[in-house]
Parts: C-alpha cells; sequence; structure tokens
C-alpha cells in the first residue's frame, strides 16, 4: 500500500473470514510517498477490508483469488470473466453488507454462459 495522496492517511487493513475480522496492518498517518506494505493472507481468509481512519467515507472491500478468473463489478453491476475453459463452475458474489450468494453453471466449449444475482435490502 501506498499513499500517492497529498494529505496524510491513517489506512487499517483487516482480514474477513466470515463472520470474524483480524487485522493484518495498521499505518497511522502514512503521508505521500509513505511505506510500501506486502501482505500475505492467513490459510483460507481472502477477504480483505481497508479504511482510512481519517477519512470515514474511505472504505473498500476486496477479495484475493489466486487464479486468474475473477471479475470486478461496473457501475451498473455488471461484470464479465473472459477465457473460463469448458466445464462445470461455481461463482460467489459477496456484498459487504447484503451478504453472498453463489450458483452453478456450465460453460460449453467456445460459447458464453449468463449467471445472475439480485441482492436485496435487508
Amino acid at each position: 500500500m501506498k499513499n500517492l495522496d497529498s494529505v496524510a492517511h491513517d489506512l487499517q487493513v483487516y482480514e474477513r473470514d466470515w463472520g470474524h475480522i483480524f487485522i493484518m496492518f495498521h499505518r497511522p498517518a502514512l503521508t505521500k510517498g509513505g511505506t510500501q506494505d506486502f501482505v500475505r493472507f492467513t490459510g483460507d481468509r481472502r477477504g480483505v477490508i481497508m479504511q482510512c481512519g481519517m477519512h470515514l467515507y474511505m472504505q473498500g472491500h476486496g477479495f484475493a483469488v489466486d487464479n486468474p478468473y475473477y471479475a470486478v463489478t461496473g457501475s451498473e453491476g455488471m461484470f464479465d470473466i473472459r477465457d473460463l475453459p469448458a466445464g462445470t463452475y461455481r461463482i460467489k458474489a459477496w456484498h459487504p453488507t447484503l451478504g453472498e450468494q453463489d450458483r452453478e453453471f456450465t460453460v460449453a466449449a467456445g460459447e458464453s454462459s449468463s449467471v445472475e444475482f439480485t441482492f436485496k435490502e435487508k
């Protein structure tokens, strides 16, 4: 993590393990340029929460995968995962407050497949 802003940030990064949160690191008052950190995930923990303790509107959520097949949703909530080999897969969609859903789907050779997720407010 490296701060490229002209203001300081209080970087807090946590691992998320579906119901539990563990601190990965905390860098108070990270100034421009700051330090560069590399992190390793523990076991099956792949979810990460990032936030700034100085700017409450600054936060992000992510999920680390160990394969090239992933996507980030666009502003309309759509995503593409390209070049999947033919086969049957399970895909999981996750939202930080609305939970998670998963679906099984099949991709035939040379074809595309569509999966839809709908999250409802709790």
